[in-house]
């Protein structure tokens, strides 16, 4: 993740990575990040400016899709909404992005405070965060004193507080879309994706049942 300053953003490179591809990623030319990184060797690790035409962005951090991810799953990573993150990409198509894409992801909004779980006997970590479907960075957030991978049975830990789904099944027929279904419940097509997180956008065809707003 790159924090963007002023005219230009800081990036992380990572292995694999050249001038070359980071000119054809953030689309400018080679020549452009050379004058902002007078002497810059590319290297894993080593951090780049990249120009940023529109004077910088405040609206928070780069980050760069990989493969396999959802907007949702990073949205919640990242501990915002994936309403907000959209927001904060209004030119993104929830319906189509791609590994290596750089999206904004905005300032993370203050957490709710979780409630008390006991853990059980023989559970561990990554127990505790499949039963919550809670990811890692927000157990270390709740539970800045505790070890994560020394987790004893009868240990108190804080987990986000559990809200059941709402709404019910809908089996998409041939011609559904995910923005048509959307709009026909009246709703963003966020809240779909937020109440479908195992789905990427491309899943959401014939054939496949959904969970949908009540109406």
């Amino acid at each position: 993740m790159a924090y963007c300053p002023y005219s230009y953003f800081e990036y992380q490179m990572e292995a694999g990575e050249t001038l070359s591809t980071l000119a054809k990623k953030f689309r400018v030319s080679e020549q452009t990040i050379s004058e902002h990184n007078k002497g810059f060797q590319p290297g894993p690790g080593r951090r780049v400016r990249i120009p940023c035409g529109c004077g910088g962005c405040t609206r928070g951090s780069f980050y760069a899709i990989r493969r396999g991810e959802t907007l949702y799953h990073i949205a919640r990573r990242s501990g915002i909404d994936l309403a907000d993150l959209l927001k904060a990409n209004p030119y993104l198509n929830p319906n189509h992005y791609m590994p290596g894409q750089v999206i904004v992801i905005p300032p993370m909004k203050p957490r709710l405070k979780g409630v008390t779980y006991t853990v059980e006997d023989g559970e561990g970590v990554f127990d505790v965060l499949r039963k919550f479907h809670m990811d890692f960075t927000t157990f270390c957030m709740l539970n800045p004193d505790i070890d994560p991978m020394a987790l004893k049975g009868g240990q108190r830990i804080n987990i986000p507080p559990q809200q059941p789904k709402k709404g019910r099944w809908y089996t998409m027929l041939k011609d559904d879309t995910l923005s048509a279904v959307a709009q026909r419940y009246g709703v963003p097509v966020s809240v779909l994706l937020g109440l479908n997180e195992h789905l990427r956008p491309s899943e959401f065809k014939e054939g496949v049942t959904i969970r949908v707003p009540d109406k």
